[in-house]
Order: C-alpha cells, then structure tokens, then sequence
C-alpha cells in the first residue's frame, strides 16, 4: 500500500512539534517548581524575621511595663509606706507618747502588707483581694466604731484584677475606707458583689450610712486618685446617694 509522502512529512513533523511542546511544558513545570521553592524559601525567611522583631518588640514592651509598674510601685511606697515612716520619725523625735509612736508604726506595717498581700494575689481574685483587706484593716475600723457588712458573692476571676491590678483595686478600696472614717460620721459599712445581668462584668458596692459626702470631698485629690486608678484597670467608678443618708460608691470591673 503506497504511502503519501506529504502526508508522512506532516506526520513527522507534527510528532516533533508536540516532542518540542513536551519539553517546553515540562521545563516550564520544572521552572515553577524552582520559583516556588524560591518563593517558599523567600517568605520563610521574612516570616523568620518578622517573627523575631515582633519577639523584640514583645521584650521591649514587657520591659517597658516592668519598669513603669516598678516606678509606680516605688512612688506608692513613697507617698504611702515613706510618708508614714517618716511620721513615726517626727513623733519620736518630739518625744511622743509610745503608745501613738506603736500606732504609727502599726500603721507603717499594715501599709506593708497591704501591698504584698494585693500584690501576691495575682490571679484577679476580688473575693480574696477584700478579705485580705479585711483581715488587715478590721480591728482598725473596729476601734473607729465602724461595723463591716459583707454581702460578697461567687464571682468568677476579674482579668482586669491580674498582674498589679488587684493593688489598685486595694488602694480604692482602701481610700474610700478612709474617706468614711474621717469624713462620714458612719456607723456602718455594707459591702457588696455581684455579677452583673449578661454576665459581662462584676461589680462592687460600698455603702455607708453617714451624713452624706461633703462638698469639699467630692472635689478634692482623693476621689480624682481613685478615678486614675479605675481607669488604669479599665473600670467604671461612680458615687451617689444611699437613700437618705450615706454614700454608695459603685464600682464596675469588666470580665472581658
């Protein structure tokens, strides 16, 4: 059977385009395997050096809050432990009673352990945060003629309460402590918790039975000091009026 010889010819060279177009298709898979190994190897080393600034950043933001929670730490003892100290100084030299120079220097003690104890409780716990205050404080405020009430519920841990944020819940409580024995005329001190409706913060009550907030406290430093404090552990601080006497001071800790 004869063949055509144009039509071998085309065979051929049809059977050398497609060899041809094999290769080129296989040295082009080859080619986009290499790119993306390169490709790969490319953003595993950017994500390696991405990875180890955001760590530096990281140290150099912890490091950052180290050193301004050590400032503040040190400005409390300052104001706080140092001035008390340095009272205790005064009395002894002027030749004070003993038994006031005792209770300044109690007073220097309590002030200490007040700090370690809301600094040692570190897991955001608000029930144990005011039992220690109230195991430290109570004869204190007993001898002022003040009773304490607590109506304290089963709350979960209060992240905002973390870290050093159980010490500003403390100083708040302890200033609005002071702010009634000298200033309220009270008898009596209710505190209360609770978790609020939808379950998204907790809150703390402190209601006393006094003659009302004067004038003159509700604009001085005292209550502006605790308002900072609420606001560095992002919590909300409020004062009104407990019925027809006393203060209710509300103080609302976010769970999220």
């Amino acid at each position: 059977m004869a063949v055509d010889v144009n039509v071998l010819g085309y065979a051929v060279l049809i059977a050398l385009a497609g060899v041809a177009l094999q290769r080129r298709f296989v040295a082009s898979l080859r080619a986009q395997a290499h790119a993306r190994s390169d490709l790969e190897q490319a953003l595993a080393q950017r994500t390696a050096e991405l990875e180890a600034r955001w760590q530096q950043l990281q140290i150099s933001e912890q490091q950052r809050g180290v050193a301004q929670e050590r400032e503040r730490l040190l400005q409390e003892m300052h104001d706080g432990l140092g001035s008390q100290l340095l009272m205790a100084r005064l009395g002894a030299e002027r030749g004070a009673d003993p038994k006031e120079l005792v209770s300044l220097l109690n007073d220097c003690i309590d002030e200490m352990r007040l700090t370690v104890d809301a600094l040692a409780v570190s897991d955001g716990d608000l029930t144990l945060l005011l039992a220690n205050l109230r195991h430290r404080l109570g004869s204190r405020l007993a001898s002022a003629g003040l009773v304490l009430d607590w109506q304290l519920a089963d709350l979960p841990l209060v992240p905002c309460l973390t870290g050093t944020g159980g010490r500003e819940l403390v100083r708040i409580v302890q200033e609005a402590l002071s702010n009634i024995v000298q200033h309220a005329q009270a008898s009596r001190v209710r505190f209360t918790t609770r978790l609020e409706p939808g379950g998204q913060a907790v809150s703390l009550m402190i209601v006393d039975n006094g003659r009302g907030m004067p004038i003159e406290l509700s604009r001085g430093q005292g209550l502006r000091n605790m308002a900072k404090r609420a606001q560095r552990i992002d919590a909300e601080i409020s004062w009104d009026a407990a019925g027809e006497s006393g203060t209710a001071l509300r103080l609302v800790l976010p769970l999220a």
